[in-house]
């Protein structure tokens, strides 16, 4: 009895798992997030100018953050003049 449920199950399995894989394949066809060049010349242009301005500001960002601790005046004027 086992043995025929499983037989039963492989040889309708293989009809219902090649029909899956078919609308699977078709629902795939033709299904994208840029529909139009436009929308592909804004997408190129977005991925390309958005990590270079990200990185002028987070490279910005570090070189104007002020820096504490040790040696943080020595440019300033009295710490020139005295090591003059």
């Amino acid at each position: 009895m086992l043995l025929s449920c499983a037989a039963r199950m492989r040889a309708g399995g293989a009809a219902i798992l090649s029909r899956l894989a078919l609308e699977h394949l078709m629902s795939e066809h033709g299904n994208s997030l840029i529909k139009t060049p436009r929308q592909l010349i804004i997408v190129i242009t977005l991925a390309f100018l958005v990590p270079i301005i990200l990185i002028s500001l987070l490279a910005t960002y570090v070189v104007r953050s002020s820096t504490g601790g040790a040696g943080t005046d020595i440019k300033n004027d009295k710490a020139v003049a005295e090591r003059m």
